[in-house]
């Protein structure tokens, strides 16, 4: 089941794996109320699994598995039951390592099919005395999304560059600046739906 796109050209997953296969000593170490936080990085030749947790302010790697498979060629799935399997296996020792359950995951889609592009769309500011509120950055980053990416095409992530109200450019964040336009240009990652779709697919089955 998917939750939604994530930041960085990934998105998140479940992987709904069955209580009987977690490791039984997975509560160990203190680490049973830690919220994992798991990526998984299907490659064209393996795939690799990270489990971090929040420590103090910081993030800190607890376990890690790596699975090597031939379910890819030229960078695009061709077999979603040999990636996973693969992502099973580099899940499942991520898990023995961490002691932490591998149940939701960023999932990175790399490889040749990503591609991105620079955009700069328009919205009329909204807020409240005419000042740029979160909603009207919001619309203008998802305004950069639809500019010029073909309808077989799925955006993966929106990372902004920089805003520009009435023409006053090169802000970090505008929210709470008076005007009457925002301009956001965004750097917008993109891939072709059946690529997603087959990455979605093969994660989904390892669970």
């Amino acid at each position: 089941m998917v939750d939604g796109p994530a930041r960085g050209g990934s998105r998140t997953r479940h992987l709904g794996r069955p209580a009987s296969r977690r490791p039984a000593d997975r509560w160990r170490c203190g680490m049973s109320d830690l919220s994992p936080l798991v990526g998984i990085d299907v490659g064209s030749s393996a795939v690799s699994v990270v489990v971090a947790v929040e420590d103090e302010g910081r993030i800190r790697v607890v376990g890690s598995g790596r699975c090597r498979h031939r379910g890819c060629k030229r960078d695009v799935i061709a077999d979603p039951g040999e990636v996973a399997a693969a992502v099973r296996e580099a899940a499942e020792e991520a898990e023995a390592m961490s002691s932490l359950p591998v149940e939701r995951a960023i999932v990175g889609l790399g490889g040749t099919p990503v591609t991105g592009l620079r955009a700069t769309a328009s919205v009329p500011v909204t807020g409240r005395a005419s000042t740029v509120c979160p909603d009207d950055q919001r619309r203008a980053l998802r305004a950069c999304s639809r500019m010029n990416i073909p309808d077989d095409y799925e955006v993966l992530s929106i990372l902004p560059v920089d805003y520009a109200v009435d023409g006053h450019g090169g802000l970090r964040s505008p929210v709470g600046i008076p005007g009457n336009r925002l301009d956001a240009t965004a750097y917008v990652l993109y891939t072709h739906k059946i690529h997603a779709q087959a990455v979605v697919q093969a994660v989904n089955e390892a669970g």
